[in-house]
């Protein structure tokens, strides 16, 4: 990656490092989303959305509020391996 990053974007598929890039993409898994990933993305996208409240926006700079989101498992996880089973 040091290599790639010392290469101009528009060149790198020029380069020899692309043959290793498709390599290393095509041995990576694919993840698999989610219920909850789909429904995370959404209270995402519905809160970005949303108009800005100046009372969530201090409290945000003192660091209180929060988002609600359901728990996504890393599925490279022990538990996942474990529930898989």
């Amino acid at each position: 990656m040091s290599q790639a990053n010392k290469i101009n974007m528009r060149d790198l598929p020029k380069t020899e490092l692309k043959n290793s890039m498709e390599r290393i993409h095509g041995v990576l898994p694919k993840r698999q989303i989610t219920d909850n990933m789909l429904r995370n993305r959404d209270l995402y996208k519905t809160y970005m959305k949303s108009p800005i409240n100046p009372l969530s926006l201090y409290q945000c700079f003192d660091g209180v509020g929060q988002l609600s989101s359901a728990p996504v498992a890393d599925p490279t996880s022990d538990q996942a391996v474990a529930a898989s089973k």
